[in-house]
C-alpha cells in the first residue's frame, strides 16, 4: 500500500514542467530503436510483458528516489543518496559507472537521430553530422543557453501527441500479411528483454536535482517521476505494439529508426516527416538537458578531487558566468568519440544493451540505498512511499540479476567487450578506494589541527 500527499492543486503548471523534464529525459529517439529491437525479438505477448515489467520496476525505483529526494532536497542525485547510505567508496563506484553510461547513451541517441534524418548517409556524412550536432549542443550549454522550461514543456507535449497519434494509427490500420513472431529467437529471452526495456525508462530521476525550491523537491518532483514513468510506459507500450503489428521482424531488428519507417508506411512522406520531427523533439528534451545535468555531476566530482588530481583540476574550471564549461566540453568530446565508434562499427544495438544493463545495476543500488536511508529518524516531509522494505530488497536483487542477464545476452562471446568492462570495474574500484582514503586522511589531518 502506498500513501503520498497530493501535490497542491494551485501549482498544476509547475508539476507539468517537472513531468516534462523527467519524462523528457527518458524519452529519446534511441528508445524507438530499442522498441524496434524488442518488437523484432519477441511475440506480442512477450513485448507487452517486458515493457510492463520494466515499467513496474522503474515505478518502484521512482517511489524510492522520490522519497530520497524529499528527504535530501539539495542532493545532486546518485552521489549523495549512496554516500549517505553506504559511504564514499560505494557512492563513487556507482557514480563512475553512471559516468560510463552517459557517453554510451549519448552516442546511441546521436546515431539514431542521424539515421532518422539522413537514412542511407555515408560514414563520412554521419560523422560530420555528429560533429555538428554535438558541437552545436556543447556551444549552447557553454553559452548558458539551456532550453527554457516552458519551451521544454511545449516540445514534450508535442512529442507525446505525435507518439500517441501514430500509435493509434498503427493499431487501427489494416495490418500487413502475417510475419514470423520473432526475428532472432536466440535473442528473445525475457530476462534480456526486461533489461533492454530498462533503456526505455532510464533518466527519469535526473529531475531530482532540478527542483527550484525545497517544497518542490518534497512534493512536485517526486510526483513528477511517478507520473513520468506511467506516462512513458503507456507511450512505449502503445507504440511498441504498433511497431510489432505493422513492421516485419527483419525491419525492426535492422532499422536504426523503425519509428520513421512506421510513419512512412502509415502516411507516406508526411508521416516520415512527422516522425523525423518526433526524433528532433526527443533529442531536444534529452541530449541538451542531459549534457548540462551530467556536466554538473562531473563538476561536483572534480570539486571533490574525485577524478584524479590533474583531471579534477582541469574539470573544476568554470566560465565567467559560472558555467562548468570544462566539464561540458569533456563530456561532449567523450560522447562524440563514442558516437564515431558506434557509427563506424554499427554498434548502436550492442551499446544500448550494455548501457541498459549498467543502468539497471545502478538502479539496484538506488533501491538498496533507499532501504538504508528510510531507517533514518524522522519522516520524509511531503512525500513518503509506504512500500514494505522486503519489496526493495527483492527489487535490488532482481535488478542485479536482470543487469547481469542483459550484459550476458548482449555481449555473449564478445571478449573485447567483457575485457573492457572488467578493466573499467577494476579502475573504478581502485579510484574510488584511493579517493575515499585520501578524503579520510585529509579529514583526519584537519581534525588534528
Amino acid at each position: 500500500m502506498t500513501r503520498m500527499h497530493t501535490p497542491s492543486a494551485r501549482k498544476p503548471l509547475e508539476l507539468l514542467e517537472y513531468v516534462a523534464i523527467s519524462a523528457g529525459m527518458a524519452v529519446a529517439a534511441s528508445c524507438y530503436m530499442v522498441l524496434g529491437l524488442l518488437a523484432g525479438a519477441h511475440t506480442m505477448g512477450e513485448l507487452v510483458f517486458v515493457i510492463v515489467a520494466a515499467g513496474a520496476m522503474c515505478l518502484l525505483f521512482a517511489l524510492a528516489i522520490g522519497e530520497m529526494s524529499a528527504r535530501l532536497p539539495s542532493a545532486p542525485g546518485i552521489r549523495t543518496y549512496l554516500k549517505r547510505a553506504f559511504g564514499d567508496r560505494v557512492s563513487l563506484f556507482f557514480t563512475y559507472v553512471l559516468l560510463l553510461v552517459i557517453p554510451l547513451v549519448a552516442a546511441v541517441e546521436i546515431r539514431v537521430f542521424l539515421a532518422a534524418l539522413f537514412p542511407g548517409a555515408s560514414l563520412a556524412l554521419q560523422c560530420a553530422g555528429a560533429t555538428v550536432l554535438v558541437g552545436f549542443l556543447a556551444g549552447l550549454n557553454v553559452a548558458g543557453r539551456d532550453l527554457p522550461r516552458t519551451a521544454q514543456t511545449v516540445v514534450f507535449c508535442a512529442l507525446v501527441a505525435l507518439s500517441f497519434s501514430f500509435s493509434a494509427l498503427g493499431l487501427v490500420a489494416p495490418a500487413p500479411a502475417a510475419v514470423p513472431a520473432a526475428a532472432d529467437p536466440a535473442a528473445a529471452s525475457l530476462a534480456h528483454g526486461v533489461g533492454l526495456a530498462f533503456f526505455l525508462y532510464v533518466g527519469f530521476e535526473w529531475v531530482a536535482p532540478m527542483a527550484r525550491s525545497p517544497e518542490a523537491a518534497q512534493r512536485a518532483v517526486p510526483w513528477s517521476m511517478v507520473i513520468a514513468v506511467l506516462l512513458v510506459g503507456a507511450m512505449y507500450l502503445s507504440f511498441g505494439m504498433a511497431l510489432k503489428r505493422m513492421l516485419p521482424p527483419a525491419v525492426l531488428a535492422t532499422s536504426g529508426a523503425p519509428h520513421v519507417v512506421l510513419g512512412e508506411q502509415l502516411l507516406g512522406v508526411p508521416g516520415r516527416w512527422a516522425l523525423q520531427g518526433l526524433s528532433l523533439f526527443a533529442l531536444l528534451t534529452t541530449l541538451n538537458a542531459g549534457l548540462m545535468g551530467a556536466s554538473r555531476l562531473v563538476y561536483g566530482l572534480a570539486r571533490e578531487q574525485a577524478l584524479g588530481r590533474h583531471a579534477s583540476a582541469a574539470l573544476a574550471r568554470v566560465s565567467g558566468q559560472g558555467i562548468p564549461a570544462a566539464a561540458i566540453l569533456a563530456l561532449a568530446g567523450c560522447s562524440l568519440l563514442t558516437a564515431f565508434w558506434v557509427i563506424a562499427g554499427d554498434r548502436a544495438a550492442v551499446v544500448a544493451g550494455v548501457g541498459a544493463g549498467l543502468y539497471t545495476f545502478v538502479y539496484g543500488a538506488f533501491a538498496a540505498s533507499h532501504l538504508k536511508l528510510r531507517k533514518l529518524p524522522g519522516r520524509a516531509p511531503g512525500f513518503r512511499a509506504r512500500v514494505p522494505g522486503p519489496v526493495y530488497l527483492v527489487l535490488a536483487a532482481l535488478a542485479a540479476g536482470v543487469a547481469a542477464a542483459t550484459l550476458a545476452d548482449t555481449l555473449r562471446d564478445n571478449l573485447a567487450g567483457w575485457s573492457a568492462l572488467f578493466v573499467f570495474a577494476c579502475a573504478a574500484a581502485l579510484l574510488s578506494h584511493r579517493v575515499a582514503k585520501g578524503k579520510s586522511a585529509r579529514a583526519a589531518a584537519t581534525q588534528a589541527v
